[in-house]
């Protein structure tokens, strides 16, 4: 249901399953959906060639060539992830203060596992590395890249949503309100977490 509410709001019309004719032609359901894909689009990175989606050997579709609606959902299952994870994060984070300009800035930083700081140094390049220092490891990296996702998957939202047109399209088309009416009763019940 918050799917559809996302493809609502986020994306165009999609094409009629019949061929319209003269007898059947197709029927204008532009008022179902929001005109914030006509003010906002996704696109390619400068350097990268779109792939042609007729090609089902060139890989998976990359997110520039999906709907707003699937790279907007994305996006917040990122942020979802992190705020599951924010107890963790939060006894990982170490706050160190760097001397190197001026004025001294305090730097947030994750504290790494005493198994990555040894194998970052080099200091235990001659022997190898014990099963529960590559879980440690792992778990660093995990925790790494759950916080890059989520800062990332934010500066994606805020942009989207700050997009000149995106607000007022949102709000001409019902707002958020659907969609947290059902995200409120997923939570409630505790069904968002089915999908694991």
């Amino acid at each position: 249901c918050v799917r559809y509410h996302l493809r609502r709001l986020f994306d165009p019309v999609p094409m009629a399953y019949t061929l319209p004719s003269d007898k059947n032609p197709a029927p204008d359901l532009s008022v179902c959906r929001a005109r914030t894909h006509e003010c906002v689009a996704l696109c390619a990175p400068d350097g990268i060639v779109k792939k042609d989606a007729k090609k089902r050997d060139e890989g998976p579709v990359s997110l520039w060539d999906r709907p707003i609606s699937h790279v907007f959902l994305l996006a917040l299952q990122r942020v979802h992830t992190y705020f599951e994870a924010r107890d963790e994060i939060q006894a990982a984070l170490n706050e160190v203060v760097d001397r190197a300009g001026d004025t001294p800035k305090t730097i947030t930083s994750l504290s790494l596992s005493e198994a990555s700081r040894r194998c970052l140094s080099g200091s235990g390049k001659d022997r190898p590395i014990t099963d529960s220092d590559l879980a440690d490891v792992l778990h660093d990296v995990h925790l790494a890249h759950i916080c890059l996702s989520a800062a990332r998957a934010s500066k994606f939202l805020l942009s989207l949503l700050q997009w000149p047109g995106v607000e007022l399209s949102i709000q001409n088309a019902g707002g958020w309100k659907e969609i947290e009416a059902t995200s409120t009763i997923l939570t409630r019940y505790r069904l968002d977490e089915d999908f694991r």
